[in-house]
């Protein structure tokens, strides 16, 4: 039987504190005066997806620059991006920016 949301946080980090705490480090640069506050009032499945996402960036691209960089690579090849582009790209959240990457074509 699949295990709840709740569960999976409990038993993956102990308590939805440490989880909103492991969300707000992996945020880094992304991060505003009320993300805490949306953080705690986030559903728990909202929570551990938002964290694998931002683990799998981290592990993947390094940090939020490095993923915009492989999605830049990805849509323009060896030719110069556009900087429009990459500015509008830089105001994407991680997870939006995530799934961008994930799509077969840009």
């Amino acid at each position: 039987m699949k295990n709840t949301p709740k569960q999976t946080v409990l038993d993956r980090f102990g308590s939805r504190a440490e989880l909103v705490k492991q969300v707000l480090s992996l945020l880094a640069d992304d991060k505003d005066d009320r993300t805490n506050a949306r953080l705690k009032a986030a559903k728990n499945a909202q929570l551990l997806r938002l964290h694998e996402v931002l683990t799998a960036v981290k592990d993947n691209f390094g940090n939020k620059a490095g993923l915009i960089k492989a999605i830049t690579e990805k849509k323009y090849g060896k030719a110069k991006p556009d900087p429009s582009y990459i500015s509008k790209l830089g105001s994407y959240s991680q997870k939006r920016l995530f799934d961008l990457y994930g799509r077969a074509k840009i």
